[in-house]
């Protein structure tokens, strides 16, 4: 089995942080919901990719999380730049639960 990052569509690599750091902080996808003012499948159905991202969700969810934007942001996994692998968040970018109003 290998660990390298399977490539995927930039809203699903993008939902994938998303994830991760609604994980690090405990805060749930009923939540991000609120924030995006979507139901909690619509925001589920983003976590996975199903749903695009607009420039707005963006905005709103990285400001609610307290991340830099650039932070969540996908990579791209090559040079045809359609394939994108889940930003590497630092430990230390994700507000800790206390610290944070949800």
């Amino acid at each position: 089995m290998s660990n390298k990052v399977q490539p995927r569509s930039a809203d699903i690599a993008f939902g994938a942080t998303v994830n991760a750091v609604l994980f690090q902080q405990r805060a749930s996808r009923k939540d991000l919901s609120k924030v995006l003012g979507v139901t909690g499948t619509m925001a589920t159905r983003k976590l996975r990719g199903d749903v695009g991202w607009s420039l707005s969700d963006i905005l709103k969810t990285a400001a609610w999380l307290r991340v830099p934007v650039e932070n969540l942001l996908p990579k791209p996994t090559d040079d045809t730049v359609d394939t994108f692998a889940p930003a590497m968040l630092d430990a230390s970018l994700v507000s800790r639960e206390e610290d944070k109003d949800h």
